[in-house]
């Protein structure tokens, strides 16, 4: 092991030198050491243990054209949209890309990023499902790296979003314009950026919007079982919601669910609003009204600017929010102003 191994491990891990020495000498299981700490400080090991200098060189000399795409759910329609049209922009320069699904998982995804170094790709583009930046902040001193739709307010790190609080400012003041005042949001992880800012946004429309309002947050995935249970437990909450904000397309299909299993016709009985665009919400009866991400311009622009500095040698010091657009479906019932 090269001399101050231990102590970058334990900088990066907020784990002591001797757990981590524990681990790196095959006696973790003897001491209680958790599996998921095992992997997390073994994976973070595999990506520092090679020379920099060294890594640096092999990829200039053995470019094989590649992006390396990390996104935490390949299932989710949103990311697989991002995932298409990033494929499509590389294909343009022809490069080919290495997906990998993360499954919101931050262990899963120090395995890919190992994996991504070892296939020797030119760069990655990733949506982080963590809340750790040393790991990305260290693979970006060996590869370009820029982040999509997930990023991190307080790091350096390149990324390139939507403005999640405009649209959730946009989605709200559609509701509250509706004359609505009981309203149940149903949120992502609590450690995504994109659920922090779509809440701000919420409550930014509040203060300057709303009267009397009561805005209830519930959940914590962006899943179709987060939407429907949180729909499922609308009738335990007082005043009864009318209308609710689902903070993404899969949450949206779990509450759709539910409603039809309450029977409750949407904007009829309760009114509805959801947050990214997928061509099918226009075939639902009534089309649902959705703040639109610009998936494609999102997807286009991390790989030119990717692909700029892995041919140019240029750092990447991109932050971009690009402005999301409200589609208007039939969802929304308008109720009488309090």
């Amino acid at each position: 092991m090269k001399r101050g191994t231990l102590s970058e491990l334990s900088r990066l891990t907020g784990f002591s030198k001797t757990t981590i020495s524990r681990i790196l000498n095959g006696k973790a299981d003897e001491y209680r050491v958790s599996d998921t700490t095992q992997r997390m400080v073994m994976s973070i090991y595999k990506l520092i243990s090679e020379d920099v200098d060294e890594t640096a060189q092999r990829l200039r000399n053995d470019s094989n054209k590649t992006i390396g795409l990390a996104v935490p759910s390949i299932s989710n329609p949103f990311f697989a949209n991002l995932s298409a049209s990033i494929i499509a922009e590389a294909r343009k320069y022809n490069y080919s890309v290495s997906i990998f699904d993360t499954q919101e998982n931050g262990t899963t995804e120090l395995e890919a990023l190992y994996e991504m170094r070892h296939r020797k790709v030119d760069g990655i583009v990733i949506v982080p499902c963590g809340g750790r930046t040393q790991e990305l902040e260290e693979m970006q001193k060996h590869i370009p790296v820029i982040l999509v739709d997930r990023y991190f307010k307080k790091s350096k790190l390149p990324y390139i979003s939507t403005n999640n609080f405009d649209g959730g400012y946009m989605a709200m003041k559609e509701l509250i314009k509706g004359g609505h005042r009981n309203i149940l949001c149903i949120e992502g992880p609590s450690i995504s950026i994109t659920t922090k800012e779509r809440e701000r946004g919420c409550k930014a429309a509040v203060k300057e919007l709303g009267k009397n309002c009561n805005i209830y947050f519930r959940g914590n995935e962006f899943s179709i079982d987060n939407g429907y249970l949180q729909t499922r437990l609308l009738k335990l909450l007082d005043p009864q919601p009318t209308a609710i904000f689902a903070m993404s397309n899969t949450i949206l299909l779990g509450s759709l669910q539910a409603l039809k299993e309450f029977g409750l016709g949407i904007a009829e009985d309760i009114s509805i609003i959801s947050f990214d665009n997928l061509r099918y919400l226009d075939y639902f009866d009534p089309p649902i009204t959705r703040i639109a991400q610009p998936l494609k311009g999102i997807g286009q622009s991390a790989v030119k600017i990717l692909i700029g500095s892995i041919e140019n040698g240029r750092e990447i010091h991109s932050q971009i929010l690009m402005s999301p657009t409200l589609i208007k479906g039939k969802s929304i019932k308008k109720l009488l102003k309090l």
